[in-house]
């Protein structure tokens, strides 16, 4: 079994693990995951009807796994990402085959087999494979996760991925600490009523972790917490997993959420010892992570650049709605179910600022946007002298219909109609105030607000 962490087989393993996650983030700079602009998954003069006519004749267009290019007759093809990074996915299949001779348990030997099937043949069918291997390994005190289905980095259709990978050590102290309220969220998801057919995805239990290694294009978008695998049928048939973070959870908490608490926002946290923050910020960021199985639907796939932004606003409004009832059940103190509320609403605001930088986390941006500016409406949120204010009464309710709105919008996969929602509610003079303020109470490290509203969407079009 590998769980001696201070064997030679081991040790081993793990450094020719990390040599894999570097080889991935050659890779992620090759995407362009890591310029300004957007990944070049497209040509530059592509058309979303050029993209529909194409598919009916070719599917593989529409795979998350294939750049898009043109062939000598302008037509669009299909570069399969084996082929088009071979150089180093021959590379990691070295590293791969080498890595086998030092594995001692025999569900991880597999997952590297199912890792070189994929290399070589570079099908969806053997990516899925792998993906299904990978939830099979996860009781071990380790985990190498690689995928390749994320489509955040994606900005012009929602339909490309990026490829991201990372050696985790799991932390069980911490774990232990953060499922405390678990039972009771399995609990409060059973009440939510959710329109159409929602696909049923079995409970999971997720546990937090130290990254030994991360590729570079999650260092990228800061990644605090990860729910995989992402594609809805593995996780119908085979469940899913949540990890949470620690180095990335605690870096932001101390640098960027605790000062936007005290500076924002009408937090009384004399009565609430630091660590009890933390610790509530680490529960709500697995909450976020386990509302990505609730109310998931087949159409939603068909919003394509506008998937990612309504799953991000679906992920957002649950964890408030739990918390709010964690308070009302007497499960959790009123002081703590506040603290843990602004605190997730400070790092809805650290995603706006990440955004402004970092192309990937558009799709939070907007969530964020879509969230405050309702809650506005609403007078759920109310901004006065610089600082936050929140209605706790207003706030559940309109968070419940909010909810209702993104969950109807998911149900129906309608592009257009989730472009006039997000129209509607991307810009607010005085919530583009709040977010610079933000950054500058945080250094003035982020790009400035935009100078103008932004009359369009800035994807999708």
């Amino acid at each position: 079994m590998i769980n001696n962490e201070r064997s030679d087989g081991y040790g081993t393993l793990i450094y020719l693990l990390t040599k894999a996650v570097d080889v991935i983030s050659d890779i992620a700079e090759e995407q362009g995951i890591l310029s300004d602009n957007s990944p070049p998954f497209y040509p530059p003069d592509i058309t979303p009807d050029e993209l529909k006519n194409a598919a009916l004749y070719d599917r593989r267009i529409l795979r998350f796994d294939t750049y898009l290019r043109r062939d000598s007759h302008g037509q669009l093809i299909p570069v399969p990402f084996t082929q088009k990074h071979r150089h180093h996915c021959h590379q990691l299949r070295d590293i791969f085959d080498n890595a086998k001779l030092h594995v001692a348990h025999p569900e991880f030997s597999e997952y590297l087999n199912t890792l070189t099937t994929w290399l070589d043949q570079g099908s969806e069918t053997a990516y899925f494979a792998m993906q299904q291997q990978w939830l099979k390994t996860v009781n071990l005190p380790f985990l190498f996760p690689l995928v390749l289905d994320e489509t955040y980095a994606d900005t012009v259709f929602g339909l490309k991925g990026s490829m991201d990978a990372a050696v985790f050590i799991e932390d069980r102290k911490m774990t232990s600490i953060c499922q405390k309220y678990l039972d009771y969220w399995y609990m409060f998801v059973t009440s939510i009523n959710l329109p159409g057919n929602p696909l049923m995805i079995k409970p999971s239990y997720p546990k937090v972790y130290r990254a030994h290694a991360t590729s570079a294009g999650l260092l990228n978008l800061e990644l605090k917490a990860w729910n995989l695998p992402n594609n809805f049928a593995l996780r119908q048939s085979s469940g899913s997993y949540q990890i949470l973070i620690q180095e990335t959870i605690q870096k932001s908490f101390y640098k960027d959420i605790l000062p936007l608490l005290h500076s924002l926002f009408e937090m009384n946290s004399e009565n609430l010892a630091q660590d009890s923050l933390l610790t509530v910020f680490h529960q709500m960021l697995l909450y976020h992570e386990l509302a990505h199985n609730i109310g998931c639907y087949e159409m939603q796939r068909n919003l394509m650049i506008w998937d990612n932004v309504f799953e991000e606003l679906k992920a957002n409004i649950l964890p408030l709605q739990f918390i709010l009832h964690a308070r009302d059940m007497k499960w959790m103190e009123s002081e703590l179910a506040e603290a843990a509320i602004m605190s997730y609403l400070a790092l809805d605001l650290m995603d706006c600022l990440l955004a402004r930088s970092v192309k990937s986390r558009v799709s939070y941006d907007y969530a964020t946007k879509i969230q405050f500016s309702y809650l506005i409406d609403k007078g759920a949120l109310k901004i006065e002298d610089s600082r936050i204010l929140i209605d706790y009464q207003r706030f559940g309710l309109s968070n419940a219909v909010l909810l209702s709105d993104c969950l109807e919008i998911l149900s129906i996969g309608d592009p257009e109609q989730a472009k006039r929602y997000t129209d509607r509610y991307l810009y607010r003079k005085e919530l583009e105030y709040v977010i610079d303020l933000a950054g500058s109470i945080l250094g003035n490290s982020f790009k400035s607000a935009y100078e103008k509203p932004p009359h369009k969407s800035l994807i999708g079009n």
